[in-house]
């Protein structure tokens, strides 16, 4: 064969083989990037599903923390609502209670106006002493029923009765008051008191009942000069 021939060929053989071995080294070295750009990303996979179970471990701690105040809140509500039963079951009862006491209150008091007309009507004296006691019996009962019910004074009128004593109930045909005059502010049966509203004597009263805070008084008739109302001044004599 010709030397320049097996030399051209030989030239162009080896630049052949310089093209391979650069195409070789090109995608090795474009392999080991991706490899790197690979692992990289791997890595950042890594940190963000760390991150991911971080949160998501918050989020149920969060959740258990929740649910245990939500217990917590349905358990305060289960409380209240019982009390709020309770006090409903107890207003009813109060209710009932005062209901009954006041249809006692009236018929006690239409018993006693009855017998009251009866024996101004009776001109036998001595047929009209068990009259009479049943009117005194009435009276007491009706006395008592009153002074129940007045048995737990108001701030209202504990502060009223720091100044003056006042009237707090007038009776159902004004026959009688409850004073917020009891025995432990000096009240007496038998005791004589006089009523005013502002500077005016509206009537004079006889104390018939004492209790510790209020006292029951019958008004003397000829001594009434208007209508009673509650909250009447009580004017004691000196």
């Amino acid at each position: 064969m010709n030397p320049r021939v097996l030399a051209a060929l030989l030239t162009a053989l080896a630049v052949a083989l310089a093209a391979l071995a650069w195409r070789g080294h090109s995608r090795a070295s474009a392999s080991a990037a991706e490899a790197q750009r690979l692992q990289q990303a791997l890595a950042q996979a890594r940190t963000d599903l760390s991150q991911a179970r971080e949160h998501a471990d918050a989020l149920a701690a969060q959740a258990v923390d929740l649910d245990t105040r939500l217990g917590a809140a349905k358990v305060r509500a289960t409380a209240v609502e019982a009390r709020g039963l309770e006090h409903d079951r107890e207003l009813a009862v109060a209710r009932t209670a005062l209901d009954e006491r006041r249809e006692r209150e009236s018929a006690l008091v239409a018993e006693l106006e009855s017998l009251r007309r009866q024996a101004a009507q009776s001109s036998d004296r001595t047929a009209d002493e068990p009259l009479r006691r049943r009117v005194a019996e009435l009276e007491s009962q009706l006395a008592a029923l009153l002074a129940r019910a007045l048995a737990e004074p108001t701030e209202t009128q504990a502060d009223a009765s720091a100044a003056a004593f006042q009237v707090v109930r007038v009776g159902a045909q004004g026959d009688f008051v409850v004073l917020d005059y009891g025995a432990s502010h000096g009240a007496a049966p038998g005791q004589i008191a006089t009523l005013a509203r502002g500077t005016s004597p509206v009537a004079q009263v006889q104390i018939s009942d004492v209790r510790a805070r209020h006292s029951v008084a019958q008004v003397l008739p000829a001594s009434r000069k208007g209508q009673l109302q509650t909250g009447d001044i009580v004017l004691l004599a000196r």
